[in-house]
């Protein structure tokens, strides 16, 4: 995962007016990943903007949004065992630090597997 808040330090808290970009490589079926993004967004497929590779969603409070764009799924073959693989962007604007923190872990924990 990568995370790139535009500015010099990366390290540093970004503002309201930051645009926070996030790669993952999701081990995640695209049906899968489109399964469980409701919740993991707390949105309704009716704030989707949907785009060839992806979707822009925006945020029910005062003009945020997150772009979740993905590559074609792709499979990692480990000896005989095949595993999905997703490539994910997130772009997060107008976003609080804060808020932006909440997306991310309530993103990660409905993605999150079991084992670790």
């Amino acid at each position: 995962m990568s995370i790139s808040t535009g500015k010099d330090d990366q390290h540093a808290v970004p503002d309201a007016d930051a645009i926070i970009r996030i790669e993952k490589e999701m081990g995640i079926s695209l049906h899968d990943f489109l399964r469980l993004l409701p919740a993991a967004t707390d949105s309704t497929p009716e704030q989707w903007e949907r785009e060839p590779t992806g979707m822009t969603i925006r945020q029910q409070d005062a003009g945020s949004w997150v772009r979740i764009q993905h590559a074609p799924e792709r499979i990692r073959r480990i000896a005989s065992l095949s595993l999905p693989v997703l490539s994910v962007t997130l772009v997060l604007a107008g976003f609080s630090a804060d808020d932006a923190r909440r997306f991310l872990q309530r993103f990660d924990r409905h993605y999150q597997r079991g084992g670790g």
